[in-house]
């Protein structure tokens, strides 16, 4: 998998995915590109800031299609109203990634393109909300005034660029039924729980260390690590209330 996709998938994100892109080829043909097609689908239109290390060195997103440039093997490339998959297409050649068609059933891929999508989304959201600092005004010298002693309250207009809108907060519990825990994984195919403890599967085992399955009668409790960022407790939750 390529380097940058850490910027876009989270860190825990990235092992995540990484881990399965190694256990089949076939399912690492299918995630790179994926990836790429959820990062720009999502992506707001306008200029679109690139991570580091990848090969597009330009990209601008339009009702049309996307423009830009990349350098492929030394090369300056220009493209014009390119699709998603075309971008993707790009960045394989320029990587010399060993990218071929796969057969999967389409419920797994369905599954598997949710799960990247729910990755990518946080990525974007919590840039999106980053506020960049702005250089200050130079200051003006006013003219004296004189106070005003009968002042008159009235309502502060309301700072355009001051955003009302949170991130939303991940849940660090959640709490599954004990019949759940016979499911599994539908992209490895293997168990994530051992005797009702969450264990991972090849999929979310470097993540297993981060969690803590407390058993009741009825259920299990899942506590997620602080260690655990957003986008990865956002993963799992995806994948165990994926019916």
């Amino acid at each position: 998998m390529y380097i940058f996709f850490e910027t876009l998938l989270g860190k825990q994100g990235f092992t995540v995915m990484e881990s399965l892109a190694k256990s089949s080829t076939d399912l690492a043909s299918y995630i790179t590109p994926r990836v790429i097609v959820s990062w720009l689908r999502q992506s707001k239109y306008g200029t679109i800031n690139l991570p580091k290390s990848c090969p597009i060195q330009s990209l601008e997103k339009t009702g049309y299609g996307f423009n830009g440039e990349a350098l492929v093997k030394g090369l300056s490339y220009s493209f014009n109203k390119a699709t998603e998959e075309q971008i993707a297409a790009i960045i394989s050649v320029a990587t010399d990634s060993n990218v071929h068609d796969v057969d999967f059933k389409d419920v797994n891929l369905a599954r598997l393109a949710k799960t990247i999508d729910a990755l990518v989304k946080v990525q974007i959201n919590q840039y999106e909300h980053t506020e960049v600092a702005k250089p200050l005004e130079p200051l003006t010298p006013q003219e004296p005034t004189q106070p005003n002693n009968n002042p008159t309250k009235t309502a502060k207009p309301q700072d355009p660029r001051i955003k009302t809108s949170r991130i939303p907060r991940i849940k660090k519990k959640i709490t599954i039924a004990k019949s759940d825990t016979n499911k599994i994984c539908q992209l490895c195919q293997q168990k994530m729980f051992t005797a009702n403890q969450f264990t991972g599967c090849s999929c979310f085992k470097p993540l297993a260390k981060n969690i803590i399955s407390t058993v009741t009668d009825s259920s299990v409790v899942l506590s997620f690590s602080e260690d655990l960022d957003n986008d990865a407790v956002l993963t799992i939750i995806s994948v165990l209330k994926n019916d």
